[in-house]
């Protein structure tokens, strides 16, 4: 398998404190490959302001500016302090080479420490192979047909639609060890009601496969996916990585090493979706298109308490594009920012839809039933 081509290490250092300019090549298969790289992201400063090209929610990738707007001085402390841009959505961590400790190399398991008090996941770390493979969905799975279906919201879930996206929700559920990675795996919970391998991720970063689309999570588990699926041995990690005390997660740290074949590769895929701006500190979001100025401080949580937050983060989205929902034919006078926090016995027939700065100008207010 090819998996070397997919993700060429490399090779060459830039001069500190900046990056080289990166071109790409079109391939057969629409995968854009970096001709040239960038070794170090200029750190950023509490105070430094850049502009951040949010482009559209019809895109069916992030902008290079969007994915770097993550790389705050603690996440990029996190990440050893290089990284590279790949040209297709995320970057390349430490030269491209993994550093995975596994606790055996020929027995198959899963470890993941429980989510840790301030509402972040920890690092999952599994030795994979065939035996750990899971082909088949969810309820073919299950014991009973619903247990594997069962799903949570994660910290930070706050669900908005994306109209005329290629992704049409911000989140999904996103696990830190797929499905199909583990989902045969015996004794490990690989539901989407698992606390501890759940975080709220966006769809891009979670479905995109390569291609047009770029390389979110999807695309890197399909490398490891097909190796174990073919009988290979694969050592593997996933590192959500958040900044400060965020509940969201900025990106997450995927690394692999093949054992007696050629997968590897130490990657980080940005928490990002085309066209919205995330405060990670709650999981709020808005519609952002294009250019908009922000600071390194404005995308980083402190040590704030989450009630300080919160209300923050509802005054910094409050006159947004966001979509709501409205019960009683949007006669009603609170809204709601996921149809599914609705009341159980509300009319799903007359709820209707608009953009927070709609349902204020109406006089509406958010629900105060809706966490």
């Amino acid at each position: 398998m090819m998996y070397k081509k997919i993700l060429p290490i490399l090779a060459s250092l830039m001069l500190l404190g900046g990056c080289s300019a990166t071109t790409t090549q079109e391939q057969p298969n629409g995968h854009k490959e970096p001709t040239s790289s960038v070794i170090s992201v200029a750190p950023k400063t509490a105070t430094k302001e850049a502009d951040v090209d949010y482009g559209s929610v019809q895109d069916k990738e992030p902008t290079e500016s969007l994915c770097e707007s993550v790389l705050t001085p603690s996440v990029l402390k996190q990440l050893g302090g290089q990284v590279s841009y790949n040209g297709n959505g995320s970057f390349i961590v430490a030269n491209n080479d993994p550093n995975i400790t596994v606790t055996s190399t020929t027995k198959a398991y899963a470890k993941e420490p429980p989510i840790a008090a301030n509402q972040q996941l920890q690092k999952a770390v599994a030795l994979l192979n065939h035996s750990t493979y899971q082909g088949s969905n969810r309820s073919q799975t299950s014991s009973d047909g619903h247990s594997n279906s069962s799903t949570i919201d994660p910290p930070g879930w706050h669900q908005m639609k994306l109209l005329s996206s290629p992704y049409s929700e911000l989140y999904n559920r996103g696990h830190s060890l797929g499905y199909a990675l583990v989902g045969n795996l015996p004794g490990f919970d690989a539901s989407e009601a698992n606390p501890d391998n759940i975080s709220s991720q966006t769809a891009w970063a979670n479905q995109a496969d390569g291609g047009s689309q770029g390389d979110g999570q999807n695309y890197y588990e399909g490398i490891v996916r097909d190796a174990i699926k073919s009988g290979e041995t694969v050592e593997y990690s996933v590192q959500p990585v958040y900044d400060g005390n965020n509940i969201v997660p900025s990106g997450s740290e995927i690394e692999a090493k093949g054992i007696g074949n050629d997968v590897s590769f130490n990657v980080f895929v940005p928490n990002v979706e085309p066209g919205v701006a995330i405060n990670y500190a709650t999981g709020l979001a808005s519609i952002q298109t294009g250019k908009a100025t922000v600071t390194s401080s404005q995308a980083s949580a402190t040590s704030a308490s989450k009630s300080s937050q919160a209300t923050n983060a509802d005054s910094n989205f409050a006159t947004s594009k966001r979509v709501v929902y409205v019960a009683s034919k949007g006669k009603s006078n609170a809204y709601w920012y996921n149809e599914n926090d609705m009341p159980s016995d509300t009319n799903r027939a007359n709820v209707v839809t608009m953009t927070e700065a709609q349902a204020i100008a109406a006089g509406k207010h958010h629900s105060e039933d809706e966490k």
